[in-house]
């Protein structure tokens, strides 16, 4: 069964996008807030309009409880190898870190990140988690991990099961979890920005893939779907790095491209991140600038050139924040 949602597709088609641009008054603004560090943040969670957190290469985190004006960075102990491309903040001082690689990890804080404590371990050859995505359900906070499927664990003919993990209670604990989805060999899930899973207060989670196939993917206990996306794809660098749903939670919106190269399509080329501010007001980032669309994306208007790979915004919509390669961090006012 087909969930019923209406997608829109950009920066990502093999078809051309035309699109009308005109200028406003008063455009919006993006403040840099920090550049420099030997670090490339994928992965950042806005708890509200002034707090904060970002994860990334060489083990790093960092958190802002003021809007940016000052960041608190440190190297988890024990962690200055791990990539932690995706982050989720329950809170100012609570937050869980999601490491790609082998071993597959977890960490959580209750405390601001002054200790750190494993939540999810697997040490299966292969295992690459991307992203966890949480939301409040009529269960609880009810969270779900998606990982590259694992070489070794075989599936139909050439096809392996999705590598799932779900948690009931917040990302205390998790299990994994049969969904009944099987990816084709060479799709997988690309963890650009910890974008590219969603799930809503209804407990449905939707992923969006990339690599020989483009696909959209939906599952709520044991029903599932699995729809062609038309988008770029069939290459290892190709297809689809985030998803975004309206607060109506009824309309969505998909960006990716070929991160191998970035400039290939029209009009602004590969986007990695996104974001939708209200009904109407998206963002979208990539290695080469960042773009918003006043009118659910029908037009985009390019609002920066400088690149970076994930965007978040406040739970009130007044902020959006951006984090990228070399300790980027900034955030867009104004929209």
């Amino acid at each position: 069964m087909r969930p019923h949602y209406k997608f829109y597709f950009f920066l990502t088609c093999g078809w051309t996008l035309f699109c009308a641009f005109s200028a406003l008054a008063q455009p919006p603004q993006l403040t840099a807030l920090s550049a420099g560090r030997k670090v490339s943040l994928r992965g950042l969670s806005v708890v509200n309009d002034t707090v904060f957190w970002v994860s990334g290469s060489g083990g790093q985190v960092g958190r802002s409880t003021n809007g940016g004006k000052t960041i608190e960075w440190q190297t988890i102990p024990g962690q200055e190898k791990r990539d932690f491309r995706d982050i989720e903040a329950l809170d100012e001082n609570t937050a869980l870190v999601l490491a790609v690689a082998e071993p597959g990890l977890m960490l959580k804080t209750t405390n601001a990140g002054k200790d750190w404590y494993p939540v999810f371990q697997d040490p299966s050859p292969g295992v690459f988690l991307d992203a966890f995505a949480f939301a409040k359900t009529a269960q609880g906070l009810e969270a779900w991990a998606i990982g590259d499927p694992l070489p070794q664990v075989k599936g139909k003919d050439t096809s392996y099961p999705l590598y799932a993990l779900y948690s009931s209670n917040g990302g205390d604990t998790w299990e994994k979890k049969n969904t009944g989805i099987y990816l084709e060999k060479d799709e997988a899930f690309f963890a650009s920005s910890g974008s590219n899973l969603v799930v809503l207060a209804s407990g449905k989670v939707l992923a969006v893939t990339g690599g020989k196939k483009a696909r959209l993917l939906h599952w709520q206990q044991d029903k599932f779907s699995v729809t062609d996306l038309p988008l770029l794809q069939g290459q290892a660098s190709t297809g689809a790095n985030a998803l975004a749903l309206a607060p109506n939670q009824k309309n969505a919106f998909v960006v990716g491209g070929n991160f191998q190269a970035p400039a290939m399509v029209s009009p602004w080329g590969y986007r990695s991140g996104l974001a939708y501010v209200d009904a109407s007001i998206l963002v979208a980032c990539g290695t080469s600038g960042t773009d918003y669309s006043k009118d659910g994306g029908k037009t985009w208007v390019a609002l920066d050139k400088t690149g970076y790979h994930v965007v978040k915004t406040s739970p009130a919509g007044r902020v959006v924040y951006l984090a990228g390669g070399n300790g980027r961090i900034a955030k867009i006012t104004g929209l």
